[in-house]
Parts: C-alpha cells; structure tokens; sequence
C-alpha cells in the first residue's frame, strides 16, 4: 500500500495522558471522552514505544509482526504496538491495523487515520483524539517533539494512596514506592523542560472533575460546558463497557468504576506510614536507606503532607534524582521483557540462579505479614 503522508494541518490535535499506576488516568480518560467532539480510547499501548516515534520502515513490519518493545518503565513488561486485546473495541482487524500502519508516514499520522476510524466506528464527531496509558508519562519529550499540535497530561496522585492500591494487587510496599517515584519523577522532569506539558493532581480531579476537564479540553481549542461533559459522563456506555482492574476500582460516578476516592482511604494516611515503608527497607538489612526520606520529600513537593509527628519524616531529605538513578542502575541487569524484578520468574532469567533470584526477593520484596499488617492498620 502507498504511504500517504496526511497534511500538517490535517493532523488532529492529540492529548497524551500517563502517570503512576492507579494516579486516576482512567478517570481523566473517561472524562476526556465525554467531551464532545472528543475522543479516548482503551489502552492502545501506541504512545509508549521509543521505536513508534520513528515510525520508519523498520518499525512498521515490526508493528504488524506484533514484536514486544522494551519499554522505560521498569514494572512493565514489554508491549507490541497497538494493544491486540481492544482491537474488537475499535472497530478493527488485524488486516485493517496492517493497512492503517501501511499507510502512515509517522505517528501523529497513524494517530489521525485511527482516530478517523475510531469516531466511524462509535458513530461521534471528531476534533481531537485522546490515548491514556500510565507509561506514557516516560516518554514525553518524544512526544512534544513529534505531536506538535499535542498537549501532554501527567496526573499525579498522593503516592500513599497509590501505594495501597498496588498492594492490594501483590506489589510489596517498596516495590509501590518506588514505582510511584520512578514515574512521578519521569512526568516531573517533563513538566520542568516542555511548555506542552500539563499536571494535574488526582484529588483535585475528583474534587471538581468536570470543570478540570473543561480545562484540559481548552488545550487542544475544544470548548465544552461543565454540564454537558457531566450528562455525556453518565450515559457514556462505550467507557464503562471497558474492563477495569476491580482490585483498585470502587464506583465514584453512576454505576461506573474508577480508582479510589481519596476520602476512603484516609485512614491509609497515618502516623506510622513512612515508618511502615521503613520497616519493610530495613528488615532485611540490605535495601537503599534514602528510599524512605526520598519518597517523603517527593510526597512534599506536590504537598501531600508528612504529620510531623512521623519520626520517619525527620530524615534529611537526600537527592531523590540520585536515588531514581541509582534504582535505574541497579535495574539494568535485569531481562526486561520480563518485567519489574519481581514480577519474574527464575526460569525467564538469563544468567540468574535460583540463589540469586530468592536473594534478589528477599532485597525488594522483604517484607513480611506483620510488617504489611503495620502498613495498612
């Protein structure tokens, strides 16, 4: 098939939504979509692939051979171009995803004839196109460089709260604290180098979700009232007919799912928090001692607040840049398809011997019933 470049000024205006896991982004991306004139998909995984930038001649047969790409965020696997589960959702083929990446000469032109295919397909209008995928949020200057007409949204969220919610779905608390930092501080270094870059805290989204949506939509020149997003918010039937992970949802906005609401989870904020995530650090002797000071001084400068009768708090902050790199360093030897180290298997690690790896959980995951029981009391 012939490429078919699609004129600059053709190009529909992107918004490009990541964070931390369960920060709130499927929130924003539900409100996103019941912008009028405004349209989100599932997870496309598109946005997320250094090579996908590119878009060369290169990448696109790797694209249609579904080839997993190693990714920036250390708790993820590997992910192919173009999420596979969803293509039922949008209205699409494996042939019809073949011809689409066939004819595009880069990204934001993919982007554009999907997202043309994508309002057929649901029967609504288009002037701009949304993608959320929490990962995105390490891949920001690839974007601003590419979507010129793009705005990028980071959501940030108390990473106390994100930390309890990925417990509860089988990461050790330092395993949570460090994910959170790792993508919080990706979005943050964002924010400070690129003017397309917008953040927006989690609480103040439920807080006051529809007029912040009015605001984001403004970014890409979509006007909209708080009430209208409002009534296409609650009879929005495409968004909640996608899955959602039920371990960290609980219903917010009629009959839909979403991460939790802050206000439930007030008694995850209690004295003994930082000293819990200290615990956990220090209990096999050998975790990064800055870990915990880091993860408060974070918490700080979005001010989430540390009650100062936290001993825990009272640690001189240290350099969390350092620390993140040093976690990245520290990450490295690690086979990355394979995901965040402890989501891996022994017999999926080159070079790794049963005794490494056990040692290497004993590390990160050191933590045991009576020390995650402190956490969450």
């Amino acid at each position: 098939m012939p490429i078919e470049p699609i004129p600059t000024n053709d190009l529909v205006p992107t918004i490009c939504v990541g964070g931390a896991p369960s920060s709130g982004t499927t929130l924003l991306a539900d409100l996103l979509d019941s912008v009028p004139g405004l349209i989100c998909g599932p997870e496309l995984y598109v946005m997320c692939i250094e090579e996908a930038y590119r878009f060369d001649e290169r990448f696109k047969p790797a694209a249609m051979a579904q080839r997993h790409f190693a990714t920036r965020a250390r708790y993820s696997a590997d992910v192919a171009f173009f999420n596979r589960k969803y293509l039922g959702a949008t209205g699409l083929t494996e042939p019809a995803l073949h011809e689409l990446i066939a004819a595009s000469d880069s990204l934001p032109g993919f982007i554009t004839r999907f997202a043309r295919h994508f309002a057929g397909y649901r029967g609504v209008a288009l002037s701009a196109f949304a993608e959320k995928t929490p990962i995105n949020v390490n891949y920001v200057g690839e974007f601003c460089r590419t979507f010129t007409n793009g705005v990028f949204v980071h959501v940030v969220r108390d990473g106390r709260d994100v930390a309890r919610s990925l417990t509860r779905r089988g990461y050790s608390l330092y395993e949570a604290a460090m994910i959170w930092m790792q993508q919080v501080l990706a979005g943050r270094r964002a924010a400070q180098s690129h003017g397309r870059v917008v953040e927006i805290k989690y609480e103040e989204l439920v807080n006051d979700p529809f007029v912040t949506t009015v605001q984001m939509a403004a970014k890409v020149g979509l006007a909209a009232a708080p009430a209208a997003i409002e009534v296409c918010f609650n009879s929005n039937q495409y968004r909640a007919g996608l899955p959602r992970v039920a371990s960290w949802s609980v219903p917010v906005f009629d009959g839909k799912t979403h991460p939790n609401n802050p206000l439930q989870v007030l008694s995850w904020k209690n004295l003994r928090w930082l000293e819990s995530l200290q615990l956990v650090q220090f209990q096999q002797g050998q975790a990064d001692p800055h870990v915990v000071a880091d993860f408060a001084s974070l918490l700080g400068e979005y001010g989430y607040g540390i009650d100062a009768q936290d001993q825990v708090s009272r640690i001189a902050p240290t350099h969390h840049e350092n620390c993140y790199h040093e976690y990245l360093k520290k990450s490295s030897n690690l086979e990355r398809h394979s995901g965040f180290a402890l989501m891996m298997k022994p017999e999926k690690m080159t070079g790794w011997s049963r005794r490494q790896y056990e040692s290497l959980k004993a590390l990160v995951r050191g933590t045991t019933t009576e020390s995650e029981d402190v956490s969450v009391s």
